[in-house]
Order: structure tokens, then C-alpha cells, then sequence
């Protein structure tokens, strides 16, 4: 990688990490019940995982678009099995 292609990259994982931070102290000022009742280690998986996706897409091979669209298909399949499973095992009445 050049040095042009590595300050890029530089500059969108430090993108990605704001981002990801931004999300974290939303939650944690919004949700503070939520953040209370969950491990010591939540706000930083929210915060690392923002970061990894930011990061899949934009240095994915694939088009953006075409990524953005396979994901939100992915989504809409987990969120319907993870429904379906607590609904089945009574957990959560919201969903």
C-alpha cells in the first residue's frame, strides 16, 4: 500500500472509531437503565463493532451498494430468527 492509500485508510478507521464512539456514549446517555444491566464490556462491543462494520463495508472488494444491500437482507433474516426463537422460548414481549 502507498503512503496516499494508507493515510486514507487511516483517516476512515479514524472515521469509523468516532462514529463508533458517538454510538456508545448515545446509548449510555439515552439508554442508562440499559447500560446498567448489561456486562462491564457492552458499550465497548458497541463501540468496536460500529468500527468493524464501518470498516467491512468501505474496504470491502465488493460495490458498496451491492454490500449494503446483501447486508440489509442479512439483518432482516437474523432479526426474524431471533424473534422467532424468543418468542418460542417467551423472552421480551417488545421486539
Amino acid at each position: 500500500m502507498d503512503k496516499l492509500a494508507l493515510s486514507v485508510r487511516k483517516t476512515i478507521e479514524e472515521i469509523a472509531m468516532d462514529v463508533g464512539k458517538e454510538v456508545a456514549l448515545h446509548i449510555e446517555i439515552m439508554y442508562p437503565e440499559a447500560v446498567a444491566a448489561a456486562s462491564s464490556s457492552f458499550l465497548l462491543s458497541v463501540r468496536n463493532t460500529t468500527f468493524n462494520q464501518i470498516m467491512l463495508v468501505l474496504t470491502s472488494d465488493r460495490d458498496v451498494a451491492a454490500t449494503l444491500k446483501v447486508r440489509e437482507k442479512s439483518r432482516r433474516q437474523t432479526r426474524a430468527v431471533y424473534k422467532a426463537v424468543r418468542k418460542n422460548n417467551g423472552i421480551g414481549s417488545k421486539q
